[in-house]
C-alpha cells in the first residue's frame, strides 16, 4: 500500500511539473512570436498618422491608471473625428514586454508616459514625449488641455506643410 501511494504521489508530481514547464514554454513562445503589430498592407497605410501611445509597466498604480484614462479622454473629447478617420490612433504599450525595449530606450522612458509618434507612410518621422503629465494629474482640466495642445501642435504642423 505504501509503495502504491509513493508511486501515485511521484506520478502526480511529475505530471504537475511537466504541466507547469509546458505552460511556461508556451507562454514564452507566444511572447516571442507576438509583436506590437503585424505589418500593414502598404496600400492601406495612410500618408500621415499620429499614434498617441501610452506606455505603462505591468504593475500600475492609481496615478498610472489616471494618466491613461485622462489621455484617452482628451483624445476622445477633442479629436473624435481624427480618431474615427484613423488620422490619430490611440494605443497602449507595456514597457516591460520585450518587444517594447527598443522604444523605451529610444524615448528615454523610466516610468509611464505618453508618446506622440508622427508617422509618414507607417514610419516614425518624429516623436514627442509628454513629460509634464505626472505633474498635472491633480488638475484634470490642465491635463486634458496639455494633451490637446500637444496633439494640436503636431496636427498643425501637418496643415502648415500642406499649405507650404
Amino acid at each position: 500500500m505504501r509503495k502504491a501511494l509513493t508511486i501515485l504521489l511521484l506520478t502526480f508530481v511529475v505530471f504537475t511539473v511537466g504541466y507547469a514547464v509546458g505552460k511556461e514554454v508556451g507562454a514564452r513562445s507566444a511572447l516571442e512570436h507576438a509583436g506590437p503589430r503585424a505589418a500593414a498592407d502598404p496600400a492601406s497605410v495612410p500618408a500621415r498618422q499620429l499614434v498617441v501611445r501610452y506606455y505603462h509597466s505591468t504593475k500600475r498604480c492609481s496615478t498610472c491608471n489616471t494618466l491613461e484614462a485622462y489621455a484617452k479622454e482628451a483624445l476622445e473629447t477633442h479629436f473624435a473625428e481624427a480618431l474615427a478617420s484613423k488620422a490619430v490612433v490611440w494605443e497602449t504599450a507595456n514597457m516591460d514586454q520585450a518587444w517594447n525595449e527598443e522604444a523605451v530606450e529610444e524615448y528615454g522612458l523610466i516610468r509611464s508616459a505618453l508618446v506622440l509618434s508622427d508617422l509618414r507612410r507607417g514610419e516614425e518621422d518624429d516623436y514627442r514625449v509628454l513629460k509634464k503629465l505626472w505633474d498635472l494629474t491633480a488638475d484634470k482640466q490642465a491635463f486634458l488641455a496639455h494633451v490637446k495642445e500637444a496633439v494640436d501642435v503636431v496636427l498643425s504642423g501637418w496643415r502648415d506643410e500642406d499649405e507650404g
